[in-house]
């Protein structure tokens, strides 16, 4: 990895996904007969030494949570289907590890092992730290700060993602240990999206807030400012972000055929309806309610109508559609535009 990408950088605060560090180790260790304790341990120091030269005092490890009813678990099971295995911290990691991630209740007994006291004592990170996992928040202080209470307000059991919770230990960051430049480590660019939405809120708490991402692996990684992208994209615009990003497809809704994120971004940034546009996505961002839907449904409509190239303003979805079908040679049904009930059944 590119670890010289921040060598100019301080911090005074770094959050970690759990699951970048885990697997990226992971295929370091494959036949080295580590066992899981082991693994852990070297885990965590690698995250200790890699940030140690940044000025950081403070760590805060966030890992994913498995509700057993989840709207993910479709999209969990197709990314592997290895079956649980169970062990315990002494016993050699097997050769089939890298599988075993994609298991969740595997990765969720993982996740347990880094907040054992036995596993944390071990760690050679001498400044503070704070690890979440489920409900429970494992703590040290070197100071004399008050507890993480933020976290269980309205508790980060609440959320199953570490890239929801890792919001949860931004603002505690700020606003009970007075931290201002915080780095986030991730590989998935909806944490990106997050920050970017929230960010009005983090600089609501100091507004001298800086907020950068450790984004991506090997020569790929990279430095990402959330306050450039925050600058740049606009106040309204990135208010709006949280409900664009799920409309244009996510990890657990569809997307329109052959319309990725940057044709859509680009058609809404040149709309001629654009400030209205970017209304209806603060509202559904923040107030996703039916009445809301329902009243805002036709906007939703001509933003469609407007990306497949419709040029008046007499037809309605379905009218443009069926036209398109008779008129067009194309034998592909997924290239045209969705039904107005299929649309709405997307929006909700």
């Amino acid at each position: 990895g590119r670890d010289d990408v921040f060598a100019d950088k301080q911090f005074d605060a770094i959050v970690v996904d759990l699951s970048v560090e885990v697997r990226s180790n992971a295929r370091i260790i494959s036949g080295n007969n580590h066992s899981f304790k082991s693994f852990a341990i070297s885990v965590l120091d690698s995250i200790a030494a890699r940030y140690d030269t940044f000025g950081v005092r403070q760590i805060d490890i966030v890992t994913d949570f498995y509700f057993e009813l989840s709207v993910k678990s479709g999209t969990r099971a197709k990314r592997g289907t290895s079956s649980r295995y169970i062990f315990k911290p002494d016993d050699v990691i097997p050769d089939d590890f890298e599988d075993l991630l994609n298991n969740s209740d595997f990765k969720a007994d993982l996740n347990k092992l880094f907040c054992q006291d036995d596993i944390l004592t071990n760690w050679a990170w001498q400044g503070d730290f704070c690890v979440t996992d489920g409900d429970s928040v494992i703590e040290r202080m070197t100071k004399n700060y008050s507890k993480r209470k933020i976290l269980f307000q309205p508790g980060i059991k609440s959320f199953e993602e570490a890239d929801n919770r890792i919001l949860l230990h931004i603002r505690d960051l700020i606003q009970l240990r007075m931290k201002t430049k915080i780095l986030i480590r991730t590989v998935d660019s909806d944490v990106i999206v997050l920050l970017t939405s929230f960010f009005l809120q983090f600089i609501e708490y100091d507004e001298n807030v800086l907020i950068s991402v450790d984004f991506g692996t090997g020569d790929t990684r990279k430095m990402v400012s959330i306050n450039t992208i925050y600058h740049f994209v606009g106040e309204g615009e990135s208010l709006g972000l949280m409900f664009f990003h799920a409309f244009t497809g996510s990890d657990s809704t569809s997307f329109i055929f052959k319309k990725g994120k940057q044709s859509l971004f680009d058609a809404w940034m040149k709309s001629s309806h654009k400030d209205e546009l970017t209304m209806v996505f603060q509202f559904l961002s923040w107030i996703p309610d039916l009445p809301r839907i329902k009243t805002y449904f036709p906007i939703i409509c001509r933003f469609i109508l407007d990306l497949y190239g419709c040029k008046t303003n007499s037809e309605t979805l379905d009218e443009f559609r069926l036209r398109l079908f008779k008129n067009s040679s194309k034998t592909n049904m997924r290239e045209l535009p969705p039904t107005s009930r299929s649309l709405f059944l997307h929006v909700l």
